[in-house]
């Protein structure tokens, strides 16, 4: 191939290879065998991606790793050239993307020791070193750049044709995260150096940084990290859930600084791929995992991963194309397909957005985590998570992620060779025709706590599996990238706005809510605490100017974040059994009370709204409805979804993934399903061609749990 470049193609940011749009569907295995290369040559599939330690040797000499990374090969010119033998030798027409994994030999970690990051352990209650080299520490940063040249000269050189990009990524699971699980990341010195530069640059006088501080002694070649007692929330019912930007401002500048810097790194090595390519003549892509924002929510990753600083990232040129593995906790039979990142604000920055399907099937050797048992469930899981990827802009690769031979079998190949085939019927066909957005925010993560509870997961990953079920698709956006949705133009297809986690906003995108959503007639569901930090302080009164309900600050509470409500007649509780601090309840006596908190003792005054925690207020032009608490069920959403306008397709909690002419229904449970259509439509199904309706706005099936069906709509203007 000549080149390889990412261009919009009908709305959507698309693989172009010397000039063609592409699909893009991969494999990917850890260990590639001969026997994936022809199967997946024989269902079309052509695009094939492989992993190896990027080489850094001392004096030439092979080297040892630890933690178990020998596992994984190295990333030698004999590797590079045995591996892409085989593959060219079976599959002359085979697209490669190498992945290179940024790992520390031994004998860098013997030399030098001082380079180590230092990261404090929750666990065990201590400080550990290792085993990833701080970002920025000088001589790593020169062997890294010398070690990546020489790894894209050598491809180019030699299999340059086969090559249509790289993949590279450093510290945890070259994921771009400190270290996954239950740390606080980075203490090393070298970090300190930057933090104290990266405050310089922020602050520009010593007076601000002070102020912001609240420390009078504090200068800039002097500042310290926080102590790591800092990260906990306090021990007690009343704990605080958000860092306090009058006291705590050093903490989030601490998160902050480190998403800069992963982000810097991120962009570092885009840097020197993409201008090693440069100098060489050549046009390919550049890509890296980055961006994860729908994390596990009962897991502490939050403050060892480094990803709040996407913008840095999404407007970096030199960056192609963004990937993660899709939402873990919900892949099973009957869950949900989810992302974690945000895809709408990925393809709206014009990268590409590459999902990792590494769901593990009925073939997988190793049980754990395992979704499916036989044939029939693992195609409709795959069908699922094609689907979710594909509606959102993305394209994806089928991973192997032990090497164990998960598609080795003839049905399975036929699943993947019939979605290969579809993706190439539908790539002109991916403009949403969502009527929901949802709405996220990376920078807000920055003020939450998640020690001892992790509330941030319960305003993402819980709710999306709720969104999931309200019987409509969504687009899933940054509420940072508002500018770039208004340039854009697509505001104005939505109907309903939920707002997860909304818990800071800048100026100019507090104005562009109030300016271009809180109007045409629109929907908005506000959580917890939108727009609470404000000119740094937090506030009801904040919170109130951008939601235009009163609202109002009770002293600290010592009961649990739950709400009752008894729309439609039937009583549902939802929320959280902690308490959660801080928290606001509704005092508008213009607005409609729609919940209460459960436990409302201390408030349940009247000048504090009874203990309202469910209320709506409509407005000329538009309609708010505020939840204090999170994990609202799906069946609420769905109503105000109804109320928006927003056409239902199911309101059976099932997934419902649509694009123009074509509707996905991932079903939740057994039994009939009833199907709203739009308008009058003709309806086939997609794989077999079979007329399932004529000219029609309803029709049924007879469902299992698990089922994913998929029509093609004929005739249907809006779905066109």
């Amino acid at each position: 191939m000549k080149t390889a470049e990412v261009k919009n193609y009908h709305g959507v940011p698309t693989l172009f290879i010397d000039g063609k749009a592409s699909d893009a569907v991969m494999h990917w295995n850890r260990f590639s065998k001969s026997e994936d290369v022809e199967n997946f040559k024989n269902a079309g599939i052509d695009f094939f991606s492989f992993m190896g330690r990027l080489s850094i040797r001392e004096n030439g000499a092979e080297t040892d790793y630890h933690d178990g990374l020998a596992a994984f090969p190295e990333m030698s010119d004999d590797y590079i050239d045995k591996t892409m033998s085989m593959f060219v030798s079976i599959n002359p027409k085979i697209k490669v993307l190498p992945r290179l994994r940024v790992t520390v030999p031994d004998w860098w970690v013997k030399k030098y020791p001082e380079s180590l990051i230092k990261s404090f352990s929750l666990k065990r209650g201590c400080f550990e070193y290792g085993p990833h080299v701080s970002l920025n520490y000088p001589e790593w940063k020169k062997t890294l750049a010398e070690a990546l040249i020489h790894m894209v000269e050598y491809f180019e050189k030699n299999w340059g044709d086969y090559v249509f990009g790289y993949h590279t990524g450093v510290h945890d699971c070259a994921e771009h995260a400190y270290r996954w699980g239950y740390y606080i990341s980075d203490f090393s010195s070298t970090q300190l150096g930057d933090f104290r530069t990266w405050l310089r640059m922020k602050y520009v006088t010593e007076d601000a940084l002070q102020a912001a501080w609240h420390d009078g002694t504090i200068r800039f070649e002097t500042a310290e990290f926080p102590g790591v007692d800092a990260f906990f929330a306090e021990n007690r019912l009343d704990s605080t859930m958000l860092f306090n930007p009058e006291t705590e401002m050093c903490v989030v500048d601490f998160l902050d600084f480190s998403s800069y810097a992963m982000a810097d790194a991120v962009v570092f090595q885009a840097h020197i791929v993409k201008s090693t390519l440069r100098q060489l003549g050549r046009k390919k892509l550049y890509g890296a995992f980055y961006g994860y924002k729908n994390v596990p929510a009962n897991l502490l990753d939050h403050y060892a991963l480094g990803h709040y600083d996407q913008e840095r990232v999404l407007s970096c040129p030199d960056v192609d194309f963004l990937c993660a593995p899709i939402s873990y906790d919900a892949r099973n039979k009957g869950g949900c397909a989810a992302p974690q990142v945000v895809p709408g604000s990925i393809v709206k920055h014009g990268k590409l957005y590459y999902a990792e399907e590494d769901t593990r099937l009925h073939l997988a050797q190793n049980h754990t985590d395992c979704v499916s048992t036989n044939i029939t469930d693992s195609r409709n899981i795959l069908l699922r998570d094609f689907l979710d990827i594909w509606r959102s802009g993305g394209t994806l690769w089928w991973m192997d992620l032990f090497g164990e031979g998960w598609f080795r079998d003839v049905h399975l190949m036929k699943v993947l060779e019939s979605l290969q085939r579809f993706a190439g019927k539908t790539l002109d066909q991916r403009t949403s025709n969502a009527q929901i957005a949802v709405f996220t925010s990376d920078r807000s993560a920055l003020y939450m706590k998640c020690s001892p509870v992790s509330y941030s997961g319960n305003l993402v990953e819980q709710a999306l599996n709720e969104i999931c079920a309200i019987g409509a698709s969504y687009d899933f956006y940054r509420i940072e990238d508002l500018p770039l949705l208004q340039k854009c133009g697509v505001l104005e297809q939505y109907k309903f706005c939920i707002m997860l986690d909304i818990i800071y906003l800048s100026e100019e995108c507090r104005s562009l809510v109030k300016s271009c959503l809180e109007c045409d007639n629109r929907t908005i569901l506000w959580f917890y605490l939108p727009g609470a930090i404000r000119d740094g302080v937090w506030s009801a009164k904040a919170v109130a100017d951008l939601i235009g309900i009163k609202l109002h600050m009770p002293p600290r509470l010592r009961n649990s974040m739950l709400t009752e409500t008894w729309l439609d007649g039937v009583r549902l509780c939802y929320g959280h059994p902690r308490n959660i601090y801080p928290r606001l309840t509704g005092c508008d006596p213009e607005a409609e009370t729609l919940g209460y908190y459960v436990q409302g003792v201390g408030a349940d005054h009247d000048h504090d709204g009874n203990g309202a925690a469910l209320v709506s207020k409509r407005f000329a032009t538009w309609r708010s409805v505020w939840s204090a608490s999170s994990n609202m069920p799906s069946c609420l959403m769905t109503r105000f979804a109804r109320e928006a306008g927003v056409h239902l397709y199911s309101e059976r909690g099932d997934q419902i993934l649509t694009l123009p002419g074509l509707l996905g229904i991932y079903a939740k449970s057994d039994g009939p399903l009833d199907v709203c259509l739009p308008e009058p439509t003709r309806v086939r199904d997609c794989w077999t061609g079979e007329l399932v309706a004529e000219h029609c706005e309803r029709f049924q099936e007879k469902t299992h749990r698990g089922d994913c069906l998929l029509y093609r709509l004929e005739g249907d203007r809006r779905t066109q």
